[in-house]
């Protein structure tokens, strides 16, 4: 697949310039056989300023000047170079993969396969194809990083979240049981109450207060669930 570059000359909604026009067709909207058919075209006997004209009349590109031209067939030079590497750095990937796939990680194939597309940008000399390889790895990283970040942006979010529900459900149970004892309390108040008031001897009265404040204890040691020690 062929990497797109950024198009130089043209910034915002300024108006394009001629070069920066022709770049764009060529990049966005000719086909492979098209763009084939102008190579032939540029390097054919054809003068220059022929070649422009036809520019004109096939494209609408207006080149005024064989500076242009040349600048063009330099950059597609350089597109063309740069799409051969990143095919052989995917085929490189493909190779260190099957080769030792088994036995690296990813990252370790990747400095792999970066690290010979920088050694065959020094073989040749283009060292301008070796910023470009730079380039690549820091976008790659930053992507990674970027991506890491959002992730961990969103378990983070979660571990709140979660957080967040666990302190309300132990402050609905705090207050559960506070008023849970509140309700007992005045429940046994007022039991005490209306034993006190009966005409119930001395004892009786502080057997009657003990089973309804010790209820619960004597159903859970009669159903066999607790078992008081023996004293």
């Amino acid at each position: 697949m062929k990497p797109k570059t950024k198009l130089r000359g043209h910034a915002g909604d300024a108006p394009m310039s001629e070069l920066t026009r022709l770049k764009k067709l060529w990049r966005d909207t000719l086909t492979e056989p098209q763009r084939d058919y102008w190579r032939a075209l540029f390097i054919s006997e054809m003068t220059d300023p022929d070649i422009r004209k036809t520019l004109q009349v096939k494209t609408g590109v207006n080149l005024t000047d064989k500076d242009q031209l040349g600048r063009f067939r330099k950059w597609d030079a350089q597109e063309q170079t740069r799409a051969a590497e990143a095919e052989r750095m995917a085929e490189d990937e493909k190779f260190f993969v099957k080769e030792f796939g088994d036995s690296l990680s990813k990252e370790q194939i990747r400095e792999m396969v970066l690290g010979a597309s920088y050694r065959r940008s020094l073989v040749t000399g283009d060292f301008s194809e070796g910023r470009a390889t730079a380039r690549l790895d820091l976008a790659l990283e930053s992507a990674k990083f970027n991506a890491s970040l959002e992730t961990e942006k969103l378990k983070l979010s979660k571990e709140i979240e979660a957080r967040h529900r666990e302190e309300f459900r132990l402050e609905l149970e705090k207050h559960q049981i506070e008023t849970s004892v509140k309700l007992l309390d005045q429940a046994l108040r007022a039991k005490a109450d209306e034993i006190n008031a009966s005409s119930l001897s001395q004892a009786e009265k502080i057997k009657a207060m003990r089973q309804a404040a010790f209820a619960d204890v004597d159903a859970l040691q009669a159903s066999g669930q607790l078992k008081l020690p023996k004293t």
